[in-house]
């Protein structure tokens, strides 16, 4: 694979992952421009493998939003991961503490005003490791992209991944929007094609050494 054609295959994966994570906020007035721009980004057809959600009106998708995920008496589509990954059906377990951890050890030091693993916390996190390896590939610095990727597949074998695609069908079984149907089916495919490719990379190439060849310079990239 050469250099360019890789490092578009990366930003578009990066911007993926942003957009994904924009959607499962509480709904503003883009969240059909969000939507729309994440699915041409993807190539996906909306009304083919992912709905068209253009029968939803704006009210509707705040109020399955709520019910989806907020409550107030039960959550139907709980957002974190610690409900998935542990049986004590709390949030802020063991996991969460984990997930944390890995955005400590990546760099990664901001005030989160969310629970530490909601999935929007989780996609954005898969974004900044996409980010950077992509800014550190760019400035020559192999060793550290590399590193960044190894931390993309890592997060998804360890936690998000082991707990996506049972909160996707969550989502499916409960929402009442097209909307919210339509971003699980999408999440569940993109999620667990993204978890296939880092699994091929890892075990067949290093992907870095065959296709960044340039000369490493005395000075190395970003400082993370």
């Amino acid at each position: 694979m050469k250099k360019r054609k890789f490092t578009l295959r990366e930003e578009v994966r990066c911007e993926i992952y942003r957009l994904l994570a924009q959607c499962y906020y509480a709904p503003d007035e883009n969240i059909f421009e969000t939507f729309k721009n994440l699915m041409e980004l993807s190539g996906q057809n909306p009304g083919n493998d992912v709905r068209d959600p253009v029968d939803d009106d704006f009210t509707s998708i705040i109020v399955d939003h709520a019910r989806l995920f907020v409550g107030p008496y039960q959550i139907l589509a709980p957002p974190y991961g610690s409900i998935y990954m542990e049986n004590t059906g709390m949030i802020m377990g063991e996991s969460t503490i984990e997930a944390v951890n890995r955005y400590e050890e990546s760099g990664l030091n901001i005030v989160i005003k969310e629970v530490p693993d909601h999935i929007a916390i989780e996609l954005e996190f898969m974004y900044f490791l996409i980010f950077h390896e992509i800014e550190q590939a760019k400035n020559h610095n192999l060793e550290r992209a590399s590193h960044f990727q190894a931390k993309q597949s890592e997060f998804l074998d360890n936690h998000l991944g082991r707990w996506v695609l049972a909160f996707a069908d969550r989502i499916m079984e409960n929402a009442e929007t097209n909307f919210y149907r339509s971003l699980a089916l999408f999440t569940r495919k993109f999620i667990g094609d993204d978890l296939k490719s880092l699994s091929k990379i890892d075990k067949d190439f290093i992907p870095y050494s065959s296709v960044f060849t340039h000369k490493k310079p005395s000075s190395t990239g970003i400082n993370i």
